[in-house]
């Protein structure tokens, strides 16, 4: 278990991300009528949902939140992949904000750990004083199985993913993907996205993805955004065509209602401190303005590691792969940036699968 915490400390790739929201108003809370409830095996994290948080005050709130569950499995994941038992959270009025929860047992016989969350909501005033703190209780119950046969899976951190639950595809008699025998293995410390022992990803017949880079709100020059659009999607095209696919992952579209996939750069989409987040059940990828980011080579090694959680890919375990989850690391100009043998043979893993759950659904 502490080599889960030492290693993971969050968990947003991925994963189921549906889940319950909370809208806190001056004199109640809405949204508590139903258990929250996570399911996955022994030794294996579980689904990863979001409890949305939404600020429905004219004061900042400072939200507390803390597990009572029995067996201690229950964890939450933040944008600095730090895995807790603890969470704390400040909303601006109006504001929306997620909670991520996962939960962990590694011996045992198959169960249902049950108990609840509390949630402390602390107004805090103009002049930076306390209003008085309303408590709340969220009914949460963590159901686990007998371990499976397959490796433990960890959740990845800033991906949202709502899978078809049950749905598992058809074998794909199209011949569509022929990739290199010699890349078909999983790379070593490379995780998938997973629901039910199953790998996510898309069906072939949904790609390209069409993509819209949403920058006119942003005010800035519109063509350094398609620049960074542009190179990104190619980077992964390019990848897919290595692999042997016939389909691109990625396409620009011009026009908003076309698009599967936003990308949304006002930065309003992005989970508290992070510089990237995507939601593939909701179709968007969110980033920070492009003056945000430290240059084009960051902006888009973000979108890039981005992108590719929309696709089903979690995250990497060794700092030279593009989904290693910290992007901060050291990145090359924007006209430099490629992805790396282990990237290309994730992907070449993942969408040889035939037996998969279908992720974006």
């Amino acid at each position: 278990m502490k080599k889960l915490l030492v290693w993971f400390v969050i968990a947003f790739s991925i994963t189921s991300v549906t889940g319950q929201t909370l809208l806190f108003y001056p004199n109640e809370v809405r949204g508590l009528n139903k258990i929250f409830t996570l399911k996955g095996s022994f030794g294996q994290s579980t689904e990863v949902k979001n409890l949305w948080l939404t600020n429905r005050t004219r004061q900042t709130l400072r939200i507390y939140a803390s597990p009572h569950v029995d067996g201690e499995a229950l964890y939450f994941t933040n944008e600095k992949t730090i895995t807790s038992r603890n969470f704390s959270l400040q909303l601006a009025p109006g504001a929306r904000g997620a909670l991520q929860l996962f939960g962990y047992l590694d011996e045992g016989s198959a169960r249902t750990c049950r108990g609840h969350l509390a949630l402390a909501a602390t107004p805090i005033n103009p002049d930076g004083s306390k209003g008085q703190t309303r408590t709340v209780k969220l009914p949460v119950a963590l159901t686990f199985a007998a371990p499976k046969s397959n490796p433990a899976q960890k959740p990845a951190r800033d991906v949202v993913a709502k899978p078809a639950c049950g749905t598992v595809a058809k074998p794909n008699r199209t011949a569509e993907v022929k990739p290199d025998p010699s890349a078909l293995a999983k790379p070593n410390r490379y995780e998938a996205v997973m629901h039910e022992g199953l790998p996510m990803r898309r069906h072939l017949h949904q790609l390209p993805l069409q993509v819209y880079s949403d920058h006119a709100r942003t005010g800035d020059n519109a063509l350094q955004y398609e620049m960074v659009a542009r190179s990104a999607i190619e980077i992964w095209n390019n990848a897919g065509r290595q692999n042997g696919m016939t389909r691109d992952f990625f396409k620009i579209v011009q026009k908003r209602g076309q698009a599967d996939i936003r990308i949304d750069w006002t930065g309003t989409q992005l989970l508290p401190g992070a510089q990237g987040t995507a939601y593939p059940s909701e179709g968007i990828i969110g980033m920070l303005p492009l003056q945000r980011y430290r240059d084009l080579g960051l902006a888009g090694k973000t979108l890039l590691h981005e992108l590719c959680h929309m696709l089903g890919v979690a995250h990497s375990e060794l700092r030279g792969d593009t989904m290693y989850d910290n992007v901060r690391s050291l990145h090359p100009e924007l006209s430099k940036l490629s992805v790396s043998t282990r990237d290309r043979q994730m992907l070449a893993w993942l969408y040889k699968q035939t037996r998969y759950a279908a992720l974006g659904e």
